[in-house]
Order: C-alpha cells, then sequence, then structure tokens
C-alpha cells in the first residue's frame, strides 16, 4: 500500500511539474501561474529564452518523476537515489519560482522527509 501511495504521489507531482514547461511555452493559460519571465519574487527577469529553458527543465523534472514512481512500483533498487536528486532539483527549481510554486515546496518537504523515514523504517524495498 505505501509503494502505491508513494508512487502516485510522485506521478502527481511530476504531473505539477508540466504545468511549468505548458505555460512557460505559452501552451496553456494557468491563474495559479501565470506566464512571466520573472524569477526570485520578480527580482530577476529571465526573457523569454531563458524562461522556455526554465520550462525544458520543469518537463525533465516531471519525466525524471514519473520514472522515479515506476521505479517504485516495480521495485527497483535506484528509485530512491533517483527521487532523492530530481527532488532536490525540484526543490531549487521551486525556490527559483516562488511565490507561484509553494505548493511544490510543500511537496518537496514531503518528499524528502518520506525519503528520510523509509531509510530508517524500510516501508519501500
Amino acid at each position: 500500500m505505501v509503494k502505491t501511495i508513494s508512487a502516485i504521489f510522485l506521478f502527481i507531482h511530476g504531473f505539477a511539474h508540466t504545468v511549468g514547461f505548458f505555460v512557460q511555452w505559452r501552451i496553456i493559460k494557468s491563474n495559479d501561474m501565470p506566464y512571466s519571465t520573472k524569477l526570485f519574487y520578480g527580482k530577476l527577469d529571465a526573457g523569454n529564452a531563458g524562461i522556455r529553458i526554465i520550462g525544458l527543465i520543469w518537463l525533465s523534472i516531471a519525466i525524471v518523476y514519473v520514472f522515479a514512481g515506476y521505479g517504485i512500483l516495480t521495485s527497483k533498487g535506484w528509485w530512491n537515489t533517483a527521487t532523492l536528486i530530481i527532488t532536490a532539483f525540484s526543490f531549487i527549481f521551486c525556490i527559483v519560482g516562488l511565490p507561484d510554486t509553494k505548493m511544490g515546496v510543500v511537496a518537496n518537504i514531503i518528499i524528502l522527509v518520506f525519503i528520510i523515514l523509509n531509510q530508517r523504517f524500510e516501508w519501500i524495498g
């Protein structure tokens, strides 16, 4: 049960990262995350090309989260390391995207706490 819930959480978190790609590439509009070239609470302007690169990074993070979820479901030994690394990247990019990405910061903290507890209690191998 823990394995399934954890994988679903990673899939959902990965899906949430796709919004960063779709908005930055102007494929969709979102009231929760409006298109902007500004980062760090609007203090840094990445420009249109820069924000598209950021969008590609959001998409890459999303894809790795899907693979990490797959790794959990199929009991691959690398899921823990992959999840830890991608969560570090996710956390950094959520900080860069604040204030629009505050829920992502919370989700990343939950994932990191889970990874630490899983190492202690070995809920997932």
